[in-house]
C-alpha cells in the first residue's frame, strides 16, 4: 500500500461550477490522485484490472447457478405454473432494483478507508448465507414420480407430491437473498468499472466494459457446463440415472463466495483513504437528483426501461411450450446456453471490431427485429406440431445470440458514458436499477396478458387440440406486437452515437418536474410489480387474473 499524504484543497474561481467537493492526496510517487484513489489524468494507460475481472467471473458464476437451475428445479421438479415461476424470478429482479442504495453508500460512505472493497465483501457474505440456509431447508419430494426398472429410470405422469409447489416461496426467498447479495457487491464493482471506463482514451473507450462483460459470460459458460453434467436426473426433466441433486449443488456452490472474498481482499486494488472523512450524504443525494434533472439522463433512463420492457415481454406460454411440447431437458438447455454464450462473445467482438462507430439506433432496431422474427418462426413450427424437437426449439436462441450481445454492450456503454464525474457508481446503479425494474414490470404485465389466454397450466398442453394451439400462438403474437409498438419510441430515445450523446448533454435542459415524475413513475411501477409478485407467490391468491391465474 502506497504512503499517502493530504494536500491543501485547491481553490476554485467559480464555486458554481464545482459539482462535487474533491479532496486531493499524493501517493508515494508524487502524482496527484483523487479521493477514490484514481490518478488525476496523468496516466498514459490503465493497468489491467485482473482482480475486477475475476470478481465479475465469480459473480456471474454464482448468479448463473441460481438463474440456470430454476427451470430444472421450479418447473420440472416442483411443476410450478408458468405465471408463478415468472413471479418467483421477478421477485429477484425487484430486489436488484434497490442496488442503487448500496451504490450511493459505496460512493459516499467509505468503510475502513475504502469505498468499494468492504461492500463487495459484505455482498459475498450475504450470498454465502442465502445458499447455505437454502441447503438446510427440508427438501421436498418431486411432483412427478420416477420409475426405476431394469437398470433404467424415467419420469412418469403419475403425481407423487401434489404439494410440491408449496415449497416455491421459501426457495424464492432464500435464493433471492443470495441474489441480493450479488447485487450489493455488484454495484460497488460497477462503480469501479465506470471509474476505469471514464479514464480510458477515446480510441480504447469501452474496452474495460467489454472485457468485464466477457468475463461474466465466461462465468456463465463454466456454470452451464457444470449444471449440464450434474443436474440431469429424470425428476429434473433429464435423461440420466446418475447425477447430483439440487440440494447437493446448493452446498457445493455455497463454498465459492469464500473464494470470492479472498480474491477481493488480495487482488482488487483500491487506494486507502486516510482522512477518514466521508462525503455528505445529503449533498450527494442532491447532486444525484440534479443529475437526474438533466434531460440526457432521463432520456437514457427512458430508453433503457422501454428497451428492456419490450425485449423481455414474452408470453408465459413459452415456458410450457418448452417443457411440454418441445420437451427440453436441463442438459439441452445448458448446452444451448453454452453455444449461445459463445456466439454472444462473438457478438461483442463483432461490435468492437466492425460496429463500434455505427449508429446505435440502427443496431438496436435491427437487432430487436432479428431476435423477434426467428423466435416467432420457431414458436409457430413447434406450437402447430410441424416439428417438435428440443434441439430445434433453441434454433432461434442461436440465431439471436450475436445481435443480443451487440444490444447488451450498447446499453452498458450508453449507461457508462452518461455518468458524470464522482457520481459513477451512484448514477450507473440508478440506471441499472431502471434496467432491472423493467424486468418484473414486463413479466407481471405479460402474465396478466397470458391470463386472458389461460396458457400457464398443463392441461392446455396435454390436450394439445387445434383450438389450444391457436390460443397459445395468439398469446405469442401479442407479445411480438408489443415489441413492434415500442420499436419507434426506442429509435427516437436512443442517441445515435457517443458524439450525439455528448451533444445532447451540452444542449440539454434541466427539469425538476420531469425528475420528480420519473421518480414517481418508477416507484409506482415498483409498487405494482412487488404487489403482483407477492400475490402470485401466495397460495391463496396465485389464482387471481391480475397475477396471471384463472380467477378465484
Amino acid at each position: 500500500m502506497s504512503t499517502v499524504q493530504q494536500l491543501d484543497k485547491p481553490k476554485f474561481e467559480d464555486e458554481s461550477e464545482l459539482q462535487v467537493e474533491v479532496t486531493y492526496y499524493q501517493n508515494d510517487r508524487g502524482s496527484e490522485i483523487e479521493e477514490n484513489g484514481d490518478e488525476k489524468k496523468d496516466e498514459s494507460g490503465l493497468k489491467t484490472p485482473f482482480g475486477l475481472y475475476g470478481h465479475y467471473f465469480l459473480q456471474s458464476f454464482l448468479k448463473t447457478f441460481i438463474n440456470g437451475t430454476t427451470y430444472a428445479f421450479l418447473v420440472q421438479y416442483l411443476n410450478t405454473p408458468s405465471h408463478i415461476y415468472k413471479a418467483a424470478r421477478s421477485s429477484w429482479h425487484i430486489l436488484w432494483t434497490f442496488k442503487f442504495v448500496f451504490a450511493i453508500l459505496s460512493d459516499v460512505v467509505p468503510l475502513f478507508g475504502y469505498r468499494r472493497k468492504p461492500y463487495i465483501i459484505f455482498g459475498w457474505v450475504v450470498v454465502f448465507l442465502g445458499l447455505n440456509v437454502a441447503f438446510w431447508v427440508p427438501y421436498p419430494r418431486p411432483y412427478y414420480e420416477v420409475s426405476h426398472a431394469n437398470d433404467s429410470c424415467e419420469r412418469t405422469e403419475s403425481v407423487g407430491n401434489s404439494d410440491a409447489v408449496d415449497s416455491v416461496w421459501i426457495y424464492t426467498i432464500l435464493l433471492g437473498l443470495a441474489k441480493f447479495g450479488v447485487a450489493i457487491m455488484d454495484c460497488a464493482a460497477d462503480g469501479r468499472l465506470v471509474e476505469l471506463t471514464r479514464r480510458e482514451t477515446a480510441a480504447a473507450r469501452g474496452s474495460v466494459v467489454s472485457y468485464g462483460h466477457l468475463m461474466q459470460k465466461v462465468g456463465v459458460f463454466v456454470t452451464s457446463l457444470i449444471v449440464m453434467v450434474t443436474l440431469n436426473l429424470p425428476e429434473y426433466g433429464g435423461d440420466f440415472c446418475f447425477g447430483l441433486s439440487y440440494r447437493t449443488l446448493l452446498l457445493c456452490f455455497s463454498l465459492f463466495p469464500i473464494l470470492a472474498i479472498i480474491l477481493t481482499v488480495v487482488f482488487i486494488t483500491e487506494d486507502r483513504i486516510l482522512s477518514g472523512e466521508s462525503r455528505n450524504l445529503k449533498r450527494w443525494l442532491s447532486l444525484l437528483f440534479n443529475k437526474l434533472k438533466e434531460s440526457t439522463s432521463l432520456r437514457v433512463a427512458a430508453f433503457i426501461f422501454l428497451y428492456v420492457f419490450a425485449y423481455n415481454f414474452r408470453s408465459p406460454a413459452t415456458i410450457r411450450i418448452q417443457s411440454k411440447w418441445a420437451k427440453v431437458s436441463p442438459m439441452t438447455l445448458a448446452v444451448f446456453r453454452v453455444v449461445s454464450l459463445f456466439l454472444h462473445a462473438i457478438g461483442i467482438f463483432v461490435y468492437r471490431r466492425f460496429f463500434i462507430h455505427t449508429s446505435w439506433r440502427y443496431l438496436a432496431c435491427i437487432g430487436i427485429l432479428f431476435c423477434m422474427l426467428p423466435n416467432l418462426a420457431v414458436e409457430y413450427v413447434v406450437i402447430f406440431d410441424h416439428f417438435r424437437n428440443q434441439y430445434f426449439y433453441f434454433a432461434d436462441d442461436v440465431l439471436e445470440a450475436i445481435p443480443e450481445g451487440i444490444l447488451y454492450i450498447i446499453v452498458m456503454r450508453i449507461a457508462s458514458e452518461v455518468c458524470g464525474d464522482k457520481l459513477e457508481g451512484s448514477l450507473f446503479a440508478v440506471l441499472m436499477s431502471v434496467y432491472t425494474l423493467a424486468l418484473p414490470v414486463s413479466s407481471s404485465m405479460s402474465n396478466f396478458m397470458g391470463a386472458f389466454f389461460d396458457v400457464s397450466y398443463d392441461d392446455r398442453y396435454l390436450n394439445d387440440s387445434a383450438n389450444d394451439r391457436i390460443v397459445v400462438f395468439a398469446s405469442v403474437l401479442v407479445s411480438c406486437a408489443v415489441k413492434v409498438i415500442c420499436l419507434p419510441v426506442i429509435y427516437l430515445l436512443l442517441p445515435k452515437q457517443s458524439s450525439h450523446l455528448e451533444e445532447l448533454r451540452k444542449k440539454g435542459s434541466n427539469s425538476t418536474k420531469n425528475a420528480v415524475l420519473f421518480i414517481v413513475f418508477c416507484c409506482s411501477l415498483l409498487t405494482y410489480s412487488t404487489t403482483v409478485t407477492i400475490l402470485a407467490l401466495n397460495k391463496n391468491t396465485s389464482c387471481l387474473v391480475v397475477v396471471g391465474g384463472r380467477g378465484c
